[in-house]
C-alpha cells in the first residue's frame, strides 16, 4: 500500500528520522516526502560492502518517462544556410535527430536528467566524504565536442574547480555560444581545430545555456555545483550517488524540456533519508513531458 506523506506531519527532524526507519521496516519500502513524493520498490535499502562508514551512504535511481514515448523528429539541415561540404559533413553520420527527449522506446529510460542533492535546510551543507571533497588530475577538465549529431555530450554537469574544453575537430566553422546568470556569457568563432578552455565557473541555480547560432540545432544545459552529489542519468536512465551524509537530504529531478520535476514545487526537492553504510535505491521514478 502506497501513502503519501507531507513534511509538515514530520517537521521534528529526528521524530522523522524515526518514522522513515520503522516505515521502511514494517513495509519494505523507502519512503520519500515532499512536493515531488515517490516510492521504490523495498530491495531500497541494502548493505554497502564497499563502504563501512555509517557516517556516509549511497542513493540509486532510474528515472523513467511516465507515457507514451515522443517521436525524435530528424532535424531540417534547410534551417541553415549549408554550403555542398558541409552539408556533407552533417550527413556523415545518419540523421541529426532533436534531442528534446532521448527515450528509450522499450525500456521508457530517460537519458539527459539531471539529478542532484541539497540539505534538508536551507541553511545546512552537504559536506563530502574526504574521498570526495578534492578533484583528481582527471576530473578537472570536461571535453565537449562538436560531432555531426551535436553536442558530445548532450547535458553536462561539473562542480566548481572544473572547467569544460570545447572542440571542434571537424572542417566545419561553428561559434560557441554560452548564456550564463552568475557566469559570464560568450560568443566565440570557433574555426576548424579550434579548442575553447572555460574556467572558473561558479556554482548557478539555473543551467547555463551552450548553442551554435549558425546551427541552431546545436544546444546543450550545462549545470554547475557547489558540492559533488549531483549526475547526469545514463542511457539506461540510471543515475547514483556515493558517500552521502547520512540523514535526510533533499532530492532534485531536473529535464532541459520539461523542467523541474514536479513543477514549481519539485524546485525544493523531495526528502530522502541516507542509510550509513548502505545504498539506497529509489526504485523507478517517472516523469511526464509535461508538468501537471
Amino acid at each position: 500500500m502506497r501513502q503519501n506523506w507531507t513534511d509538515q506531519q514530520y517537521r521534528d527532524e529526528e521524530s522523522r528520522r524515526r518514522f522513515l526507519k520503522e516505515i521502511t521496516a514494517l513495509t519494505g519500502w523507502t519512503v520519500v516526502t515532499g512536493a515531488t513524493a515517490f516510492q521504490g520498490p523495498v530491495e531500497a535499502i541494502a548493505g554497502d560492502k564497499a563502504n563501512a562508514d555509517k557516517g556516509f551512504g549511497g542513493i540509486k535511481g532510474r528515472i523513467l518517462l511516465d507515457g507514451e514515448v515522443p517521436e525524435r523528429k530528424e532535424v531540417d539541415l534547410s534551417a541553415a544556410p549549408l554550403n555542398g561540404e558541409d552539408l556533407k559533413w552533417f550527413r556523415s553520420m545518419g540523421p541529426i535527430l532533436n534531442e528534446d527527449w532521448v527515450v528509450d522506446p522499450k525500456t521508457h529510460a530517460v537519458r539527459w536528467v539531471y539529478v542532484w542533492l541539497i540539505p534538508e535546510d536551507k541553511k545546512g551543507s552537504l559536506s563530502p566524504h574526504e574521498s570526495l571533497a578534492a578533484l583528481n588530475s582527471q576530473e578537472k577538465v570536461v571535453p565537449i565536442d562538436q560531432e555531426p549529431t551535436g553536442y558530445v555530450p548532450h547535458a553536462v554537469a561539473i562542480r566548481e574547480g572544473q572547467s569544460i574544453l570545447m572542440r571542434n575537430q571537424g572542417p566545419v566553422a561553428h561559434v560557441f555560444n554560452l548564456q550564463g546568470f552568475s557566469n559570464p556569457s560568450k560568443n566565440v568563432a570557433m574555426p576548424p581545430g579550434t579548442e575553447i578552455p572555460v574556467a572558473g565557473l561558479v556554482a548557478e541555480r539555473a543551467a547555463i545555456k551552450i548553442s551554435c547560432p549558425p546551427h541552431p540545432w546545436e544546444r546543450m544545459s550545462l549545470r554547475v555545483f557547489d558540492n559533488p552529489y549531483f549526475a547526469v542519468t545514463n542511457a539506461e536512465g540510471e543515475f547514483e550517488f556515493k558517500m552521502v551524509p547520512s540523514g535526510p537530504c533533499r532530492l532534485i529531478v531536473w529535464h532541459e524540456t520539461l523542467g523541474f520535476h514536479g513543477g514549481r514545487e519539485g524546485r525544493y526537492g523531495s526528502l530522502v533519508n541516507v542509510e550509513g553504510a548502505a545504498v539506497t535505491d529509489l526504485g523507478e521514478i517517472k516523469i511526464k513531458t509535461q508538468t501537471a
